[in-house]
């Protein structure tokens, strides 16, 4: 026989037994989700301070790549997640969550974040040989003035350049530009330096002659590039999807979450068949614009982290949260974007909403019924003299509608 499940009635519902297990069940979601935010503070905090940075600082040269994601497109973002990736062994080693409000602006987010990074590494005694980011002035003169070595990524560069090269195809004469495309992107000054001077080669010679193009080509990365953080960026709308609002402290640690996944399957072998042979996939990227491009096709994800999280969650922070709890409280978290604000009472916001309901109603009315007598004015002077200012000559003008 199937299980017939019990629906409570009104009268159960307020009985005190049931008002009790509700409050015991409200009181354990609630532990459980402080305990899951202290277990990831913790275990991201251990990482960081401990094994992660602590092998970073025995190497006599460090490369790392440093971008902002923020949690909505445009420039209003409350939330901009800057994450620090050592490039030699594809590792998150640092992630700064910035708060509008704490910068006075959205704009200022990824320079603040890359701070933080910096002072962390520097902190521990991490040496760095150089810091490869996009082409952000704020940060081009932050490190310039902080005397960090900076290359830009490669991709960065190449994507601008693209786009001012499909502006010109689609210029008469410049057609044959497009086929060139393919090849400039790899090799950007080759297509330009083996080709004749043509009205093409002209277009082609003014975009990558370019004087901010040869500045920052010196710049350009040879050692790695930020595609990794790209990539960690993807991982991270799995856990923060951009169409949610989080708390500040939610953020955190679904970053920190983020960050375990990554550290644990960026470096995944390729998956085989049956028989041995390396699988492939034929992709075709929205940004090539109909280019198909065949990628590797990785082994399956694995999360023993979780397995790590719970474990920690079962063993220990239930045995003695306090030490758990402590980490979560010293986490400096930044007042909400509303709190500048003056909050009115409730009752008063309701009231003057209906008072401005009703002046609008009114104002409606007044407007539509001067428009009425406009209407009519106009059908008693259809055949009258009109005056205006001529507004070339200045003079009064008299004329009759025909």
């Amino acid at each position: 026989m199937p299980r017939q499940e019990h629906t409570l009635t009104s009268e159960e519902l307020t009985t005190p037994a049931h008002q009790h297990k509700a409050v015991e069940r409200g009181i354990l979601a609630c532990r459980q989700k402080h305990h899951s935010y202290a277990v990831l503070v913790h275990n991201c905090q251990c990482f960081k301070h401990t094994t992660g940075v602590s092998l970073l600082a025995q190497r006599e040269k460090v490369i790392v790549g440093g971008d902002m994601r923020a949690d909505s497109p445009g420039h209003s973002a409350k939330y901009g997640s800057y994450t620090m990736i050592d490039l030699e062994t594809n590792t998150v080693v640092d992630v700064q969550l910035v708060q509008s409000n704490e910068v006075g602006g959205s704009y200022h987010m990824e320079k603040e974040g890359l701070k933080r990074g910096l002072d962390f590494l520097d902190a521990r005694g991490v040496t760095l040989d150089c810091v490869v980011t996009d082409r952000h002035p704020q940060i081009q003169k932050f490190l310039r003035e902080r005397n960090v070595n900076q290359f830009y990524d490669v991709w960065h560069i190449e994507k601008g350049i693209s786009k001012q090269l499909e502006k010109v195809c689609k210029l008469k004469g410049c057609e044959k530009i497009h086929k060139w495309l393919y090849s400039i992107n790899n090799h950007i000054f080759w297509t330009a330096a083996s080709s004749s001077r043509t009205l093409p080669y002209f277009k082609l010679e003014r975009v990558l002659s370019n004087k901010r193009i040869l500045k920052d080509v010196a710049k350009l990365s040879p050692h790695f590039q930020t595609s990794s953080i790209k990539v960690f960026h993807s991982v991270i709308l799995r856990f923060t999807p951009k169409n949610v609002v989080f708390p500040f402290l939610g953020m955190l640690c679904r970053l920190y979450l983020a960050a375990l996944h990554y550290n644990e399957n960026a470096g995944r072998p390729q998956a085989t068949t049956a028989a041995g042979r390396p699988v492939f996939k034929v992709t075709f990227p929205k940004a090539k614009k109909g280019e198909y491009r065949v990628r590797e096709v990785k082994t399956q994800a694995t999360f023993r982290y979780v397995d790590d999280l719970l474990d920690l969650i079962f063993d220990k922070v239930f045995v003695d949260p306090a030490p758990y709890v402590d980490d979560v409280l010293r986490i400096p978290i930044p007042p909400a974007l509303c709190a500048e604000y003056d909050r009115p009472e409730k009752e008063e916001a309701i009231s003057s909403r209906d008072c401005g309901e009703q002046d609008e109603a009114e104002g409606r009315g007044r407007a539509a019924r001067g428009r009425w007598r406009d209407y009519s004015d106009l059908r008693h002077l259809r055949d009258a003299p009109v005056t205006y200012l001529s507004r070339r000559s200045g003079s009064i003008k008299e004329e009759r509608r025909q």
